[in-house]
């Protein structure tokens, strides 16, 4: 049996854009993960595609949802804040807190027909609405998108897959600091999750 059609998933199932994590935190040069050394620079170059989809999306009356990692004391367990966060020695303790400069999108503006959602793990769909939401709306296909690639975009990815969703994945709107693990992970997407394509191709594809 073959896996359905990227053809057929974006021109004839109902979609929505998943951005995830697009934030100062992680994007920006006096973000925590600059400080630490991550090179932040090259996210520079997948924000033009990003916009190029929220504007086909835009176009095609798909669904704009953006996901903001916001953390704060009642949602950081002592093992969520004591675990690895880029490195065995650095905890994940006090990132993205809630009310910060941190939590803020980064190089995308939402506009009043778009939505906004938190969360606070991993997951967008983990204890967040956004499920229900998606249901309610009777989206079938989620294109996800975003930071980091083998992270919060995978498993978001994973999550979706769980629960029945189609799912896409534009490589050129996604970004993780290092490429191979960038390119493990939608090899990973691409053999066990959904369908790994670009973001001309699902522009063009919208526009049949």
């Amino acid at each position: 049996m073959k896996t359905v059609d990227l053809k057929w998933l974006l021109e004839e199932t109902d979609t929505a854009l998943i951005i995830v994590d697009v934030q100062n935190e992680f994007c920006h040069p006096d973000g925590e993960f600059a400080r630490r050394g991550f090179n932040v620079a090259p996210i520079s170059r997948i924000i033009p595609n990003l916009s190029a989809l929220v504007n086909a999306a835009h176009t095609h009356n798909v669904p704009v949802i953006y996901i903001q990692n916001i953390e704060e004391d009642a949602t950081d367990s002592p093992a969520w804040t004591a675990r690895p966060d880029g490195d065995e020695n650095i905890s994940n303790s006090r990132i993205c807190q809630k009310g910060s400069w941190s939590v803020e999108l980064y190089g995308l503006s939402p506009e009043s027909r778009d939505f906004i959602f938190r969360k606070f793990r991993f997951s967008a769909f983990f204890n967040t609405v956004l499920n229900t939401f998606l249901r309610a709306r009777k989206i079938e296909t989620v294109i996800v998108c975003g930071l980091l690639t083998n992270i919060c975009v995978e498993t978001t990815v994973r999550d979706a897959c769980m629960l029945d969703y189609y799912v896409v994945v534009p490589e050129d709107a996604c970004f993780t600091w290092d490429q191979t693990v960038h390119e493990m992970s939608l090899s990973n997407i691409r053999q066990f999750f959904g369908k790994v394509t670009d973001t001309e191709t699902i522009i063009q594809k919208w526009s049949k």
